[in-house]
């Protein structure tokens, strides 16, 4: 049963609601309390990566799916506005500074971040279209989704030992791309992805990216000396211990 005593508010997804099963455009999300620390600082979730998505299921409750099949951009949405109300928008973050050629610690303020809207009109399937620059191949791709996040980071260890990033970027377009010049067919599919050039693997990349709804991460900080850095926020697995 709901526990409506706990305050909430309505966040409204960067996507629109476009991509989902039933158009939902926004979603009830309860604020941090006290009973939420325990996940927040716990070990055991941390390690398998599970904190983001615990979370996510506690305090998301109106959701009429599950909460991994969010856009990542919609979750992550979320999980700012959780940082910010409950431990405040003043988040640390290191930066290299060329005028003192030094690493210097600066505050940035989360509510600065500003969401960006679908940079494209996907087909009837959720699926949106290009053609490769170099192979000249089309292709039909999805934006990626919480359980995708979840299956590449299960995998980060298996990349790690093998000390080969390459087979994680092959993942993730594996993960994407679900046609190429009209072939569905797995097995087809995943042979002509690992034939692409690398040339039409980095604009694929640049392509999904910008059409992707959600955070924009691109932001400017100032240092303590007053010199403006264009940098790109990453979200680390202890965005709320600090």
């Amino acid at each position: 049963m709901e526990n409506t005593q706990i305050p909430y508010d309505i966040i409204q997804f960067s996507s629109d609601g476009i991509l989902y099963p039933n158009g939902q455009k926004s979603v009830k999300v309860e604020y941090l309390t006290a009973m939420d620390e325990s996940i927040l600082t716990s070990p055991n979730l941390a390690n398998q990566g599970l904190t983001f998505d615990v979370l996510l299921e506690r305090k998301i409750k109106n959701l009429e799916f599950h909460p991994l099949d969010l856009l990542r951009g919609d979750r992550m949405s979320i999980l700012i506005w959780l940082r910010a109300t409950g431990y405040g928008s003043e988040y640390p973050i290191r930066v290299y500074s060329p005028k003192e050629n030094e690493v210097v610690d600066v505050v940035f303020d989360l509510s600065n971040l500003k969401n960006k809207p679908i940079g494209a009109k996907p087909d009837e399937k959720g699926e949106f279209d290009m053609v490769l620059p170099v192979s000249k191949k089309s292709v039909k791709f999805k934006l990626l989704t919480g359980r995708d996040e979840k299956e590449i980071s299960r995998k980060d260890d298996e990349w790690m030992k093998r000390g080969n990033e390459s087979d994680r970027g092959r993942f993730i377009l594996e993960q994407q791309i679900v046609e190429i010049d009209g072939e569905r067919d797995i097995v087809k599919r995943l042979q002509e992805i690992g034939k692409l050039p690398l040339k039409d693997s980095i604009e694929f990349k640049k392509y999904s990216n910008s059409i992707e709804p959600g955070v924009d991460f691109n932001i400017t900080v100032e240092t303590p000396g007053g010199e403006s850095i264009n940098t790109f926020l990453n979200i680390r697995t202890d965005f709320f211990l600090l």
